[in-house]
């Protein structure tokens, strides 16, 4: 029977769960398991990390740093199963404002700066690639040619954030999502699967599916092997707060880790000691 294991993130950005994840993914296959890593939603910055448009041209296919990175190491085979929902953001120029109040919002906002966007359907087998011109337009000159560039290169159509904003909250989307689980477990024993900046689970449905969860931040992880309590916990959130209630930090309040495991600085990702007690929490279950 496949083995899930969910890794979330304590805070927002830089929690470090791509690279908690990549380590305990290799230390588990190096341990002899066949192993996948699943991002179902990831979001990346083109201002800070360029190469990925060039990469993206090269492989016909919007796709992120995290998915680059499980892709070299063997662990994310087919980044459009892998990575079903790929979203491209961009700051937009703050001389298209002329209040830097609602600068400052965009730029917060990670839909709000939202320019390409890469769906995958499991389910009909088909990847389409699509542009918001609402966005794009907040762009500078150069900017603005340089996205529309890569959006005809990838054959991308014209929507509106609100139509991306209504497919990701509908049941549609956890049925995709589900599909390409489905696809990325095939003949692996372990699924890593990332969650989406600080939410404790990319779609509630997921959580019925894990048996195991790592809380990422930086120098700690909180280790749960108690899913019910998380489930409970998240659900009593989220009917208080709406989509809010979906943080990791609500889990960390509410429930007790099974245990925390101190993490170390690195360089570059690779595996440490901390992966190895993760995995002999969750995988292993010593």
């Amino acid at each position: 029977m496949t083995r899930y294991i969910l890794i979330a993130g304590l805070i927002p950005y830089d929690s470090g769960k791509t690279w908690f994840t990549l380590g305990a993914s290799l230390y588990v296959r190096n341990m002899g398991f066949k192993v996948s890593v699943l991002k179902p939603v990831a979001a990346h910055n083109a201002w800070y990390s360029p190469r990925t448009l060039r990469k993206s041209i090269e492989l016909g296919l919007l796709v992120g740093n995290d998915a680059l990175l499980y892709y070299s190491y063997g662990l994310m085979p087919k980044p459009s199963i892998g990575n079903p929902i790929a979203l491209l953001t961009i700051p937009p120029d703050p001389l298209k404002y002329s209040d830097l109040g609602e600068y400052f919002k965009d730029v917060e906002s990670a839909y709000s700066s939202t320019v390409l966007s890469r769906i995958t359907s499991c389910k009909a087998n088909t990847i389409k690639h699509y542009h918001y011109p609402s966005n794009i337009e907040k762009l500078s000159p150069e900017l603005t040619r340089v996205i529309s560039r890569v959006g005809k290169i990838l054959k991308s159509e014209e929507s509106s954030i609100r139509s991306l904003l209504d497919y990701l909250s509908s049941p549609l989307v956890e049925e995709e999502l589900d599909k390409c689980l489905d696809e990325a477990s095939r003949s692996v024993e372990i699924v890593f699967i990332e969650s989406f900046n600080d939410a404790i689970t990319p779609y509630r449905g997921l959580l019925s599916r894990v048996h195991g969860l790592g809380i990422v931040a930086p120098s700690r992880v909180y280790v749960y092997r108690d899913i019910k309590a998380v489930e409970k916990a998240l659900d009593e959130a989220s009917s208080r707060l709406g989509w809010e209630g979906f943080k990791a930090r609500y889990i960390v309040e509410k429930v007790k880790p099974t245990t925390t495991i101190e993490t170390s600085l690195k360089a570059k990702p690779h595996v440490k000691r901390e992966h190895e007690l993760f995995a002999k929490q969750v995988v292993l279950k010593v």
